[in-house]
């Protein structure tokens, strides 16, 4: 516990065992003074019960910024490990060879807490949109699994949307 309460404590145990009438007490008022045992009794434990309640709310507020910071340290942690991922040598092959406008992970992934798709129920794979096609790749090699070839704005006529191409069945719904 506190200092200050072992010391209130210390001098409340010597005045329950002093016979005398009158004790020096250093915890009552600013300075040291020569209390009355009775009355020094009433102020220590009446000093006691402040004290401890200030002890206690102290306590309980070290314990909300001990939390805090906790939680604070866990967010930078998670931060940094998507910094990592995005600067990793996955990201950096497929950043540096196509340029995608959109790359998407599976929410069962999140749901798992297990963005590489590990986890139960999770999927080992991600998609990235380039240009008007849509590509399949695996999370933990990079490997190009598939490509959904997307219409040509170019052409005319009906625009049947994204088609199979390569030997790969046709494409898993990656948002369960």
């Amino acid at each position: 516990m506190g200092i200050l309460i072992d010391a209130i404590q210390k001098e409340l145990t010597q005045a329950l065992e002093t016979d005398e009438e009158k004790m020096i007490s250093h915890l009552v008022h600013d300075q040291p003074q020569e209390v009355e045992i009775e009355e020094l009794k009433s102020r220590l434990n009446t000093r006691k019960k402040i004290e401890l309640k200030n002890y206690q709310e102290e306590f309980s507020k070290q314990q909300k910024i001990d939390v805090t910071i906790k939680n604070l340290l866990d967010e930078i942690g998670e931060a940094e490990d998507d910094l990592k991922l995005e600067g990793g040598d996955l990201m950096s092959a497929i950043r540096n060879t196509r340029p995608f406008r959109y790359i998407a992970f599976n929410p069962a992934n999140a749901a798992g807490n297990e963005v590489t798709g590990t986890a139960t129920g999770g999927v080992e794979s991600f998609v990235a949109a380039e240009r008007n096609s849509v590509h399949l790749f695996d999370i933990h090699s990079g490997e190009l699994m598939h490509i959904w070839v997307g219409d040509d704005s170019s052409v005319v006529g009906e625009k049947k949307g994204h088609v199979v191409s390569g030997t790969l069945p046709m494409p898993v719904r990656l948002d369960n």
